[in-house]
């Protein structure tokens, strides 16, 4: 059971209307990594009736100094 189960269905539908926009970043837990653990989303395209998203999946949340050249 998630924390969403608690909520009635038309406030979540409302919820994700409000917050779910192009642009938006969502942390997720994911379990199709190794270790599972919480990754970002960033939504860039929806379906026209909203139902479907499109997100870029964030695979390393930072850059080590190794990776930028100092």
């Amino acid at each position: 059971m998630s924390l969403s189960d608690s909520f009635p269905g038309n406030f979540r539908q409302e919820f994700a209307q409000r917050n779910l926009k192009i642009g938006s970043v969502i942390r997720l837990y994911v379990r199709d990594t190794n270790p599972p653990k919480e990754k970002r989303f960033v939504l860039v395209g929806q379906s026209y009736d909203k139902l479907i998203f499109a997100a870029i999946f964030i695979a390393q949340a930072y850059i080590s100094e190794m990776q930028i050249g100092y």
